[in-house]
């Protein structure tokens, strides 16, 4: 089995698919959009964060090996392998939850697909124990990948951000062509019955970049094409994850952004419904 790297697990999830759900965070990110809400997801290698205000200069970590032991909370890691049977012992552990609610495990990121074999070895055995499982993605990756994991996954959350190639690279550091053709191969694999995959296409709604008529129209448009997607949700934006930009020294590009107004997301949902997008719904 080979192993990967995770940042963050998190437990009885409501927005990352349906039901109630475990969500495992993989480490690495191809794409560097202005707003993501998890910076220390982004490269792909574990990462010790020193928070300097913390320390009270005990000396634990002078051990490197003690470093989760640090009494003041000043060592922050992000991201540990876990082997793929680790990650389904964790899973099985909230199965009378997945049960009871119609739940599962969703493995979201970072990007999923950039640690494909990992991946693959997670939804394996997740389907074997008949979990339900959901791959969080934002589409940028090999075709090959995606026709390889999609027949062990019970569902793509599959997010489209911006529909221009320009500005999308813009935005996001990475053309968006890719992305797309990968979704019309979903949509193609499912509607010539290879494949059972259910697709939620998710929009995040964000200020200044995607949220103009034109936008939305043109996304609209490509969305219509598509005869095999189960929901389409709109994510408002937050700036939520704005806080941990300062930890990594990473720069957050999104000062200006303010979340929007009820009225605004309204607004987007009607344009998208006018275009005839069908099965919308607000979060996750």
């Amino acid at each position: 089995m080979s192993g990967g790297v995770i940042f963050d697990v998190k437990k009885y999830a409501i927005h990352d698919g349906p039901g109630i759900r475990t969500s495992f965070f993989f480490k690495g990110c191809p794409l560097r959009c202005r707003w993501c809400h998890n910076p220390e997801g982004l490269a792909m290698a574990p990462a010790l964060l020193m928070r300097e205000e913390r320390c009270i200069g005990c000396g634990q970590c002078e051990n490197r090996t003690k470093h989760e032991k640090c009494p003041a909370l000043a060592l922050e890691m992000a991201g540990r392998d876990f082997s793929p049977q680790e990650v389904l012992e964790i899973a099985k552990q909230d199965e009378l939850f997945y049960d009871e609610s119609g739940g599962g495990v969703t493995f979201t990121g970072g990007e999923p697909l950039s640690q494909p074999e990992f991946l693959s070895e997670c939804l394996a055995l997740c389907k074997e124990r008949g979990i339900h499982t959901a791959v969080d993605t934002s589409g940028f990756a090999p075709s090959g990948v995606i026709e390889k994991i999609a027949p062990l996954a019970d569902l793509f959350l599959y997010d489209l951000k911006h529909p221009d190639p320009q500005k999308h690279e813009l935005y996001t550091g990475v053309n968006n062509k890719l992305i797309l053709d990968n979704l019309l191969l979903l949509d193609r694999m499912i509607e010539t019955n290879r494949l059972k995959t259910e697709i939620y296409v998710r929009i995040p709604l964000v200020p200044m970049i995607n949220m103009d008529k034109e936008t939305l129209g043109a996304m609209a448009e490509f969305i219509v094409k598509l005869r095999n997607i189960s929901k389409v949700s709109l994510l408002p934006y937050h700036s939520a994850g704005k806080a941990k930009y300062p930890k990594w020294n990473i720069p957050y590009k999104m000062d200006e952004a303010q979340p929007s107004a009820k009225e605004e997301i309204e607004q987007a949902r009607q344009i998208l419904a006018d275009k005839g997008v069908k099965n919308l719904q607000t979060g996750g």
